[in-house]
């Protein structure tokens, strides 16, 4: 006797891999914004901290740039607080966002300057107006900071892919603190 599968059975399968296949993307699409910030209540209002990001870069002259942002609710600006990573030391004067729509530019403000194996380490920090910052990040698709210093700069970039992940969660972010201002 020949055993034939019943025409009226439902293939579970594919309907299985497209559950499944949603599902994913979705989680992809709906990120949880709140791993990726804190905040603080003060006397002048609440104060937001979105966690370090990810390098911006010049391979070729071997620079890096780590950042976070930090916002208060009283204020309309964002801070940017960075690192800088060079083979010399620097005295960094000003940074500017470049996008396709938009640049925005501001002098910075020194922590500190050290030695760190064969690379300096420089911690830095500047404001921006909040509109034009998140104006700058909705328009990029694909922003350069440029470093200046010494009367010199430097453009450091970060790939595509990182950006639209970094600019999803920046956004997400910044969302969550204007509906809770």
């Amino acid at each position: 006797m020949e055993n034939k599968p019943f025409k009226g059975a439902f293939n579970l399968r594919p309907f299985l891999f497209f559950l499944f296949f949603t599902l994913y993307l979705g989680a992809l699409q709906a990120q949880n914004a709140s791993k990726y910030y804190t905040s603080q209540k003060q006397d002048e209002g609440t104060l937001y901290f979105i966690t370090p990001r990810k390098s911006f870069l010049n391979k070729k002259a071997k620079q890096k740039l780590d950042y976070e942002l930090t916002h208060l609710t009283s204020k309309d600006s964002i801070t940017l607080n960075f690192t800088f990573l060079d083979r010399a030391p620097r005295s960094i004067d000003s940074i500017r966002i470049k996008s396709v729509s938009k640049d925005i530019s501001s002098a910075t403000e020194k922590f500190y300057v050290e030695a760190k194996r064969k690379k300096w380490l420089h911690r830095y920090s500047t404001e921006f107006n909040l509109k034009d910052f998140k104006h700058v990040l909705e328009s990029s698709k694909h922003p350069e900071i440029e470093v200046f210093y010494d009367g010199k700069s430097a453009v450091l970039q970060m790939k595509r892919r990182k950006w639209r992940k970094e600019q999803a969660i920046i956004l997400k972010v910044l969302d969550v603190v204007e509906q809770n201002s």
